[in-house]
Parts: C-alpha cells; structure tokens; sequence
C-alpha cells in the first residue's frame, strides 16, 4: 500500500508540475489554451510513470499504459493542431477579460491548477488498474474492456476527423453536422470518450 500512495503521490507532483510549466508557456504567448493539449498528455506521463514505478500485473499494467498513451497522444496532437494560430479560446478570454490584471494569478489556478487536480483525479482509475496485482494474467474480461476501448477510439478519431471537415468546408457555416457517425449519434467524438473510459 505505501508503494501505491508513493506512486500516485509522485504522479500528482508531476502532473502538477506539468501544468505550471504549461502555465508559465502561457504567460509568455498570452494564450492559456495550451492547457488542452496537455489534458491528454498528462495521462500519457500518469500512465508511464505507474507502469515503471509498480509492482502490478506487467501484462495488464502494459495494455492500460499503451492504450493511454494512444488515446493521450492522439488526443493532444489533434488539439494542438486544432488551436495552433487559433489565438485564445473565447471560454478562455471571457476569464482573461473579466480578470483584468489578475489574470496570470487566476490563470494558474483556474485553468491549469484544477485541470492538474481533475486529470490526477481522473487517472485514479488507470493508477490503480496497473497497481493491482490480481488477476496475474488478462481474461475475457479485458478482452471485453479492450473491444469497447477499440470501439470508442475509432468514434472519437473519425467522429473529430468528420467534424473538422465539415467545418473547413466554407459553405457549411451555421449549418449542423448530420453526416458520417454525426447522422447517428449528436456527438460520435464524446460517446467515443465515454467507451474509452
């Protein structure tokens, strides 16, 4: 037990200092949306750390870290491509304007200092799926979390490439997407998160 806490704890410290890092990127570009590609990168790091830190079943302690290195650097490669020149999230803006001066304060822990302590939090689950020792071998049950994590990845990833098509294509503008997996779910992209998980 001491090693899980000591391993969780060493994650929340990295995490943590991930996001001060990202904060301190942000003052210098004025932008706090780096914040999102470093949401996915964040498990990425969590995942890593556990799997060379604990004494857990390996098999399993590698398939939870692969996958969340999959879902985390895809995840952060297509928001930083999405919000690279973009300026500033409007949610963002709003907070920045409505700061005024106090921002980079309020920034650090608004922004970043909640988001380390959500995706710390969210990680649990993953944390201790590769610190537990039992079962020692992967079963039909995994297999089972393994076909719905497939399933999600593949409605997030062309649900997101769906929508960024649509919106590229200029004579789509006010109109609803309707089209690929958007025709049978209203967000593919968030039913996919919901399966990975």
């Amino acid at each position: 037990m001491e090693n899980s806490v000591a391993i969780m704890g060493v994650n929340l410290v990295v995490v943590v200092l991930m996001m001060v890092v990202g904060w301190l990127i942000s003052l210098r570009h004025r932008n706090v949306t780096i914040v999102d590609s470093l949401w996915g990168l964040g498990f990425v790091l969590v995942t890593w750390i556990t799997f060379f830190n604990s004494q857990g079943y390996w098999g399993r302690s590698l398939l939870i870290a692969v996958l969340a290195t999959l879902w985390g650097m895809r995840l952060t490669l297509y928001l930083s491509k999405r919000n690279w020149g973009a300026g500033e999230d409007p949610r963002y803006g709003k907070w920045r304007e409505a700061a005024g001066d106090r921002f980079k304060v309020v920034s650090f822990y608004k922004v970043f200092l909640v988001q380390a302590l959500f995706l710390w939090t969210i990680s649990l689950v993953l944390q201790v799926g590769q610190i537990a020792t039992q079962p020692d071998r992967l079963g039909w049950f995994e297999g089972l979390g393994l076909a719905l994590w497939l399933i999600g990845f593949l409605f997030e990833t062309i649900g997101d490439r769906q929508l960024a098509r649509f919106k590229a294509d200029s004579a789509n503008k006010g109109r609803v997407m309707d089209k690929g997996l958007w025709a049978y779910t209203r967000h593919p992209n968030y039913f996919g998160e919901c399966l990975v998980w």
